[in-house]
């Protein structure tokens, strides 16, 4: 199991995954994408996430033993904004192999635990909030607030080329 942790009072604290469960470094990646993508939306929100945890059906994982049909889980903190633990489900169960799940899918289960922060229940204002949470991280990536693993936008923004961001000259500067 390895983990590191963040500086930063909001967001997402703390990361964690399971090194002796196949493909552990895509995991780790995997986990690092939802928690870049997460980030914004708590830090808008003031929110924080103390540790961010692989969920798995082995002993393997940070947190085990729950029920392979459970997609995730949050333990809030209880002041609307803190969760000591959100732990997702980042594989098929044993049996399907231990494959990895698609992105889209761990972070569509990353926002609905997020909603679990303000709402411990599945209520109408808990799936209105999950719906807001959504509808923010959209703005916030469109505007370039989300990044990817070398800090530079996803959208919004475009890497220059060492010779666009270092002309020789003047004049080449101008050209570019």
């Amino acid at each position: 199991m390895a983990s590191s942790a963040s500086s930063s009072t909001h967001g997402v604290l703390q990361v964690e995954h399971a090194t002796a469960l196949p493909e552990a470094d895509r995991a780790r990646a995997l986990l690092d994408d939802v928690r870049r993508h997460a980030e914004p939306v708590l830090r808008a929100r003031g929110w924080r996430v103390r540790r961010l945890a692989e969920l798995c059906c082995c002993k393997a994982a940070p947190e085990s033993g729950k029920s392979a049909n459970v997609a995730g889980w949050c333990l809030p903190a209880g002041d609307g904004q803190t969760a000591q633990t959100i732990a997702l489900r980042l594989r098929k169960p044993k049996g399907g192999g231990h494959g990895l799940l698609p992105f889209e899918s761990l972070f569509e289960t990353m926002l609905h635990e997020m909603a679990h922060i303000v709402h411990s229940r599945h209520s109408p204002a808990f799936f209105e909030l999950m719906d807001e949470l959504r509808v923010e991280w959209e703005g916030l990536l469109a505007k370039g607030h989300v990044l990817d693993a070398a800090g530079f936008p996803l959208i919004g923004g475009s890497r220059m080329t060492f010779a666009a961001h270092n002309p020789t000259s003047t004049e080449q500067g101008r050209t570019l």
